[in-house]
């Protein structure tokens, strides 16, 4: 697999991590401002308040952030290499 293929690779899963911690955190606010909700939400609710808490929303955030810099980092270093490297 060459380093195309795998940027688009990276690039996807990236960008699915990213539109899942959007949902998630939207679906948090939009359940967070409904005043009655059914007792499966509010125990759902409750649990990502008290247990699941800035941890999985730090998770969610920063892993993709954190893949993204890396790719950003690898790219630049295949570009330095290919306009500075070895043959020129």
């Amino acid at each position: 697999m060459g380093a195309g293929a795998r940027a688009a690779e990276i690039s996807g899963g990236i960008r699915a991590q990213e539109i899942t911690a959007v949902a998630l955190l939207g679906s948090y606010f939009i359940l967070a401002r409904i005043d009655e909700l059914p007792p499966l939400l509010i125990n759902l609710q409750d649990f990502m308040r008290e247990k699941a808490g800035l941890g999985v929303v730090l998770l969610l955030v920063l892993l993709p952030v954190a893949m993204t810099m890396a790719l950003i980092w690898k790219t630049k270093e295949i570009i330095l290499t290919s306009v500075f490297g070895p043959e020129h």
